[in-house]
């Protein structure tokens, strides 16, 4: 059997879901009601559609997180006790910025959500793209042109 959900009393705040939709829920034991509400920001669907999404669409910006994460380590380490090695160095120099992009990433996602302030977060993701690209071209300058990224640091540490 299928119902329809009416929330028309106030359940969302008035500035967000202004185009929603309500999905038909069929109950059954494989439904639960955390699949109830799937929304899509795809250009091609009409405003208020709800469409269902994959469960794997998170993910795999989790493991990228995770693995650039975990890359990190060895090469940081390597940076620390080894001298300026120029391998190591382009790799840190890739690895550092796009793991702070990411990150970067989730606190705009959370403070400054499209839905809510649509021009500020448009804004806001194009400087970072921006700072980020800058930085990875400074990364790869210090490396190519100078004592390397590590010994670069450990001076300015020991300055």
């Amino acid at each position: 059997m299928s119902k329809l959900f009416n929330f028309s009393k106030t359940r969302f705040p008035k500035s967000g879901l202004t185009n929603f939709t309500p999905r038909t829920q069929t109950w059954s034991s494989q439904n639960t009601l955390k699949n109830q509400f799937l929304f899509s920001r795809t250009s091609n669907s009409q405003a208020g559609e709800v469409t269902k999404a994959s469960k794997m669409e998170g993910s795999y910006h989790w493991y990228f997180e995770k693995a650039v994460s975990v890359a990190l380590i060895p090469v940081l380490g390597g940076g620390l006790l080894f001298d300026s090695n120029k391998t190591n160095d382009y790799a840190l120099g890739v690895l550092l910025p796009v793991h702070i992009h990411m990150g970067l990433s989730s606190v705009i996602e959370d403070y400054l959500p499209f839905r809510r302030v649509p021009t500020l977060n448009t804004f806001v993701l194009l400087l970072q793209h921006i700072s980020t690209l800058c930085a990875m071209f400074g990364c790869y300058f210090i490396t190519s042109t100078d004592v390397g990224l590590t010994k670069y640091l450990k001076n300015i540490w020991t300055a």
